[in-house]
C-alpha cells in the first residue's frame, strides 16, 4: 500500500510515473506487479491480492502485534468529531485494524505511513518467526504464506524503504533501491534476458564467508548473474574477468574494474556465459 514515483498520474502515465492505486485502478494485480518489476528492474514472477478478509486472516494468525506510536492516529467519525484511532505509545493493533492501521494518511510525531508500516511488520514477522513459522501461519495455500513462512525462519531485516521526499509525491533514491535489489534477489531474474552480459561467479578462494559479498558486487555492476559456484580448486590469489569472445572484452574490463581484478581472454572457456568471474584472496568484502 505505498506509493511509487512521482510525476504524472492516472491513465496513460508511465509505470514509474504512476503510485500503486492508479495502477490498480487502471489495470489489477497484473499491472501492479509490472509496475514493481519495472521500478525493481528485475522480474516479479507472482503476485497476490490481499483483500481485507485475507489480511485479517493472515494477520490475526498470530493475534495482535505492539506497534509504537509516536503520537496518536486521529480519525473524523461520521458526525465530524475527531477519535482517535490508534493511541500513542505502545499500540496493540488487531488483526481487524491492520487495513486501517496501513492505510491511514499523514506523518505523526516525525513517522511517516511507511514507517507505521514497517514497524507492525517487523513486530508481526518477530511473531511469526517464534516457534515454527508454518504453525503460526494461516492454513492458506497461497504463494506469500509460503514465502512468509521461509522469511520468517531466517533472519528477518525489514528495511526503510528507498524513498526520498513526502509521502504525496515520494522519490526513489536510486543508491539505496539498488541495495535493496541485491540483498533482496541473490540472483535476480531480469525482466529483458539477453540485454545485460552473462555472468558465471566462482569463487576461488575456498572461502564461503566471500560468496554474498561477491555476488551483490557483481550484480552492482549491472550484469545478468547467471551461474554461482566454486572454481575447480582453492588459492586462487588474483580476482580476474574471463571471456571467450574478444566482443566481449569492453565488458570484461568494466566489470574487472568494478571487481578491482584483471581481465584474460580464453579462447576455450565454457559458452555457457559471457564472462566468468573468479574471485580470488584479493577481492576486497568492503568493496574497497
Amino acid at each position: 500500500p505505498v506509493e511509487i514515483g512521482g510525476g504524472d498520474v492516472g491513465v496513460g502515465c508511465d509505470e514509474r510515473g504512476c503510485n500503486l492505486v492508479d495502477h490498480h485502478r487502471v489495470g489489477g494485480l497484473e499491472r501492479v506487479r509490472a509496475a514493481v518489476a519495472s521500478v525493481l528492474d528485475v522480474e516479479v514472477t507472482a503476485a497476490t491480492l490481499l483483500t481485507p478478509e485475507r489480511w485479517k486472516s493472515l494477520a490475526g494468525s498470530v493475534g495482535s502485534v505492539p506497534v509504537n506510536l509516536a503520537g496518536e492516529l486521529v480519525a473524523a467519525s461520521g458526525d465530524g468529531t475527531s477519535v482517535v484511532r490508534f493511541p500513542a505509545g505502545t499500540a496493540q493493533v488487531a488483526a481487524s485494524d491492520v487495513v486501517d492501521f496501513f492505510s491511514f494518511p499523514g506523518e505523526v510525531g516525525g513517522a511517516g505511513r511507511i514507517d507505521r508500516q514497517r514497524d507492525w511488520w517487523k513486530s508481526w514477522m518477530s511473531a511469526v518467526g517464534s516457534g515454527k513459522p508454518d504453525t503460526n501461519l494461516p492454513a492458506l495455500d497461497l504463494d506469500v504464506i509460503h514465502l512468509l513462512g521461509t522469511v520468517a525462519g531466517g533472519r528477518v531485516r525489514v528495511p526503510v524503504g528507498p524513498w526520498t521526499g513526502g509521502e504525496d509525491v515520494p522519490t526513489i533514491d536510486q543508491g539505496r533501491l539498488v541495495d535493496l535489489v541485491v540483498a533482496m534477489f541473490p540472483v535476480p531474474i531480469p525482466q529483458a534476458p539477453g540485454l545485460r552480459p552473462t555472468v558465471r561467479l566462482l569463487n576461488g578462494t575456498g572461502d564461503r564467508s566471500v560468496d554474498s559479498a561477491a555476488r551483490q558486487a557483481v550484480l552492482r555492476a549491472g550484469v545478468e548473474l547467471v551461474v554461482v559456484g566454486n572454481y575447480r580448486s582453492a588459492g586462487v590469489i588474483q580476482t580476474r574477468v574471463l571471456h571467450r569472445d574478444p566482443a566481449d572484452q569492453p565488458a570484461a574490463a568494466a566489470l574487472a574494474a568494478a571487481l578491482g581484478g584483471g581481465v584474460l581472454h580464453d579462447e576455450f572457456l565454457s559458452p555457457v556465459t559471457d564472462l566468468t568471474v573468479v574471485i580470488g584472496s584479493d577481492f576486497r568484502m568492503d568493496g574497497q
